[in-house]
């Protein structure tokens, strides 16, 4: 008896706490629940407060609650595709959709970020599923068509907004669509046609006359092109697609009072870019022919941008350019140093500047203006070399020397720091120290073995202090493989011929020295006159020494060698 109650109290007992916990669970599903909504709704508040992150979070949290929070998986992919992560923003667009799969907003969203990713099929495919409970929908209408235009399925596509159009009648945005897509076919007349209907539905915006304008300039009707950009210009004058195709139209048609007139008006016109007029303007200077026809008219055009525009410093490069183009280089150097004295600090103009005057020979003016653009642009090598080249012409080699070794540290270029080494070198000749000369060449050769100039220059001036010149000869028949026929290399191995008492060899080749230009160098000339001395051609040589003489040629040497008296 005692056993049987014992047995009863127990079954008692665990039905009771069976029935205690199903009820406890039961009160935990739906306390979940309960805080995954107050999660998600923390997150969308944060979400439209402007905090991304934090919504993320409350977000993430809402769905870890309940894994069924449709509208929280919603949310997400929004954010995620505010953010640009294309493939979190499917997952959840994904997800929103399965547990809701009759909701359009979300079907939408996740067809939408299927077409983000390039899975056209699979966004046709959800697109479809809500096409066929829903025909009227102009927006999943648009995406599928602009997926078959994509998809190259062009046909269809067309074939998509004509139902649209037989359904609900003509709508601005579907025959847009509808043209763009028969311009890609390249179905000219049928764009034509839709175009046409265009401008009668919508008559007041220009854009559609410009776009028929252009077809028929595609189709080579630019009288038709002229008529209706016309037309888009009596609705909006300063209309700049009109503008554009009506000059191109005019340039076509060779009518060029009506061109540049045109042009001046898109010069003048605030609505188009400085910009793009600049770029324009580069097709004129580029175009030497056209240039040299009509540069009166484009001397007009520029001056008159200009002057509408004076504070514009995008525009002084192509004055600047155009004045070069004129040859009116006295103008052109008082505009720079006009608008470099007044504070641009535009790089393009103080190269232009500075190459002018280097041009000119303004060694001085070079070298201030130089240094006023490296205080500006310390890491454009280009500037120090214009300042050495301008230091060394007025033989300042110290200061050429300082110049250029301050630039080697921005150098990024073996051949530009082969070209920096070789004129310190040629600085320190000038400066009578042959061992730091020789030491800077023989690191630019360390870096490019066979550069001509170093080479030339290495093994002359070895000729001219009787050293090394086996040396030298090697070096200078290295260039020679390369420029056989330049008589200054050529004087230069023949030269070190002489040295070396060669003196048949080296009168071979001061021949074909001769033979290339060399009877126009006073140096080459004096040469071969006593290459000819060695070889007791007396008077031959007296003959090339009165020629090196008569082209300029006054040293002390030569001179003494013509018993000229001073």
């Amino acid at each position: 008896m005692k056993k049987q109650i014992l047995f009863i109290v127990a079954v008692s007992f665990c039905i009771t706490s069976c029935s205690s916990s199903y009820n406890s669970m039961k009160s935990l599903s739906k306390n979940a629940k309960l805080m995954s909504d107050m999660n998600y709704y923390e997150g969308v508040k944060q979400y439209y407060g402007g905090s991304a992150d934090n919504a993320i979070r409350f977000l993430n949290k809402a769905v870890s609650l309940n894994k069924e929070n449709d509208a929280a998986y919603f949310i997400l992919s929004q954010i995620y595709q505010g953010k640009n992560k294309r493939v979190e923003a499917l997952k959840n667009a994904e997800l929103a959709y399965t547990y809701s799969p009759d909701n359009k907003d979300y079907g939408l969203n996740y067809a939408q970020s299927l077409q983000r990713l390039n899975r056209l099929d699979s966004a046709l495919t959800v697109y479809n599923q809500f096409i066929t409970k829903d025909s009227s929908n102009t927006d999943l209408l648009l995406n599928m068509s602009l997926i078959y235009g994509v998809k190259g399925d062009m046909v269809r596509s067309i074939k998509l907004y004509d139902e649209f159009s037989t359904k609900y009648g003509s709508n601005e945005t579907i025959l847009e669509n509808k043209q763009k897509l028969y311009l890609q076919l390249n179905q000219l007349d049928s764009a034509i046609s839709v175009g046409t209907k265009l401008v009668e539905l919508f008559p007041e915006n220009p854009r559609h006359l410009t776009i028929l304008a252009d077809i028929y300039a595609n189709k080579g009707n630019d009288s038709l092109a002229i008529d209706y950009n016309l037309k888009a210009l009596e609705l909006v004058p300063t209309y700049p697609l009109a503008q554009i195709g009506l000059s191109d139209a005019y340039r076509r048609e060779a009518r060029y009072t009506d061109y540049f007139r045109t042009l001046n008006r898109i010069f003048g016109n605030d609505e188009i870019k400085n910009s793009d007029k600049v770029a324009y303007f580069n097709q004129f200077l580029e175009n030497k022919q056209f240039y040299q026809v009509f540069y009166p008219n484009i001397d007009t055009l520029i001056n008159s941008f200009i002057a509408t525009y004076p504070k514009d410093t995008s525009i002084y490069p192509i004055y600047a350019d155009h004045l070069a183009k004129m040859g009116k280089l006295t103008d052109l150097n008082s505009f720079l140093k006009t608008k470099l004295d007044s504070g641009s600090r535009d790089s393009s103009l103080f190269f232009k500047f500075i190459e002018l005057n280097l041009y000119t020979k303004r060694y001085d003016t070079t070298s201030f203006y130089a240094s006023k653009a490296i205080a500006y642009y310390p890491k454009l090598v280009k500037l120090y070399l214009y300042k050495s080249y301008a230091l060394f012409q007025r033989k300042d080699f110290d200061s050429t020397i300082l110049v250029l070794k301050t630039a080697l540290p921005y150098v990024n270029s073996d051949s530009v720091k082969v070209d920096i080494l070789s004129m310190i070198g040629d600085s320190y000749h000038s400066l009578k120290n042959d061992k730091q000369a020789f030491a800077y060449y023989d690191e630019a050769l360390s870096i490019n073995p066979n550069n001509i100039q170093v080479l030339n220059n290495y093994s002359y001036y070895l000729s001219l202090i009787d050293k090394d010149l086996k040396k030298a000869l090697k070096m200078i028949n290295v260039v020679l493989k390369k420029e056989p026929n330049n008589s200054t290399y050529l004087d230069t191995k023949a030269w070190l011929l002489y040295k070396l008492g060669k003196y048949e060899e080296a009168k071979t080749v001061m021949r074909q020295a001769l033979i290339y230009g060399g009877n126009e160098s006073d140096t080459i000339l004096e040469h071969y006159g006593d290459i000819l001395l060695k070889l007791n051609e007396v008077e031959t040589a007296k003959l090339y020494w009165q020629m090196s003489y008569d082209r300029g040629n006054r040293s002390d040497e030569i001179v003494k060698k013509l018993n000229i008296k001073q």
